[in-house]
């Protein structure tokens, strides 16, 4: 080999060493450890600024990518303690022992819920006896309080509009593509979907219910999940989280942690609804799912369920679930909930002739409806099983007393079979906050 093309030689071997070594580095720096390392080192960067705001968004950031981060949790619930919130501390230590082993964090845990009680016998003894207020103290005592709501009306827009749609982002509400093969990206599946003011546990207190998709950890799909927040001293913290997912008895009783309900490359129609709805003083937040694989592959899926949210915490009330079929031989059982743990469970509705006779119910229709009528909840009359034609709610609007969050639909606009062309066009429609802006 001449000298010439040594030196070529080694030239074109140190480009290809460099070239791998910027793909790992850019591998390294977009890595789930680095947006950790990243996110905690500004969080403590809000913290020491006193910036206690920003520093949760970006603790509660940190646990979103890792949600065993010991640290996150136990930093997050110092400063609930820093700025007087014990309430919330507990609430974000708790979350901390149910997804980690943390020691730490169950005995900070333990210190908090032992200390508030001693306090608080002591400031009971001390307090004075209040005065029965004339009427004219009640009138002025409520004006206050209509004052008081719309300041938790405006804490929870600005909350809404300065913290978690510059986080999160905004759902794209109308979306359009093409598809040759299942492989093909169009859609962009990421941001706030929609929000919720509303007294949910029915406490005097209005909470805010917030619907946001984002990328799931590690893989292409993306989750939908639903939060519920608080005021607490006069700031908007997170309550509760949880993914936008119907039950199945495999989950043993306990919410996952992430579900895949979005893909860049969707070719599945479908139809997502959130509706509250209020039976016998409980808002229900009632989800529905219904999914139509008909070009890349065949079937299709629909699960029901409810959640309430008490004591803090978003659980499940209900759930009527698809747990067998796709393209046939479905099955639907029906969980019943008590204090977010399934009690039992009952198959409503089966095609598959292995269970004939098993089902409560013979038809999809009546199964479906006797379910929600358990709970006091009317839905559509004549509902088929198969209804990719009909991409709505299965709530009858007229006959419950509902509010809705958010709708969304993707739908198939044109298929040319000759060249598999298939063009989809995906729209959210929004009923809460976003729909005022």
């Amino acid at each position: 080999m001449s000298l010439k093309n040594k030196i070529l030689t080694g030239i074109i071997g140190l480009e290809v060493i460099f070239i791998a070594g910027i793909l790992a580095f850019t591998c390294y720096i977009g890595s789930d450890a680095v947006q950790v390392t990243r996110q905690m080192e500004l969080a403590r960067q809000y913290l020491q600024n006193e910036e206690y705001e920003q520093a949760i968004a970006a603790f509660e950031k940190v646990i979103d990518i890792d949600p065993q981060n010991a640290d996150a949790y136990l930093e997050l619930a110092e400063i609930y303690i820093l700025t007087d919130e014990q309430d919330q501390a507990v609430r974000m230590l708790e979350r901390g022992t149910r997804r980690t082993d943390s020691e730490e964090i169950q005995e900070l845990l333990d210190r908090c819920v032992e200390e508030p009680t001693q306090g608080t016998e002591s400031e009971t003894d001390s307090k004075p006896q209040q005065e029965i207020p004339d009427a004219d103290m009640v009138s002025d005592t409520q004006g206050e309080g209509q004052e008081s709501r719309q300041s938790e009306q405006e804490l929870y827009q600005e909350y809404l509009a300065g913290t978690l749609m510059s986080a999160y982002g905004v759902f794209d509400p109308a979306q359009s593509g093409t598809m040759y093969s299942a492989e093909d990206m169009w859609f962009h599946p990421a941001g706030v979907m929609d929000a919720m003011i509303l007294d949910f546990d029915q406490d005097g207190v209005p909470e805010m219910l917030v619907s946001y998709a984002k990328q799931n950890t590690g893989n292409s799909s993306y989750g939908v999940y639903l939060e519920m927040y608080e005021i607490s001293d006069g700031r908007v913290v997170l309550a509760s989280s949880v993914p936008f997912m119907a039950y199945y008895d495999g989950q043993s009783g306990e919410l996952p942690s992430e579900a895949a309900v979005f893909s860049e490359t969707e070719w599945c129609e479908m139809m997502l609804n959130v509706s509250a709805v209020q039976v016998d003083g409980i808002y229900y937040i009632v989800c529905e799912e219904y999914r139509v694989y008909g070009y890349f592959a065949d079937g299709q899926s629909q699960d029901y369920w409810a959640m309430t949210y008490q004591n803090g915490s978003l659980q499940y009330a209900f759930s009527f679930t698809q747990i067998g079929g796709g393209s046939s031989d479905f099955e639907y059982e029906g969980f019943e909930f008590s204090d977010g743990s399934c009690i039992g469970s009952e198959m409503y509705y089966s095609e598959d002739y292995e269970y004939e006779g098993l089902a409560l119910y013979d038809t999809f229709e009546s199964a479906i409806t006797a379910f929600f009528e358990k709970h006091g909840i009317q839905i559509k009359k004549n509902l088929p099983h198969y209804r990719n034609e009909n991409k709505e709610s299965i709530l009858e609007k007229d006959e419950n007393n509902m509010v809705d969050l958010f709708a969304f639909v993707n739908e198939v606009k044109s298929w040319d079979f000759d060249t598999n062309r298939v063009d989809f066009e995906a729209t959210l429609t929004t009923y809460g906050e976003l729909s005022k802006n």
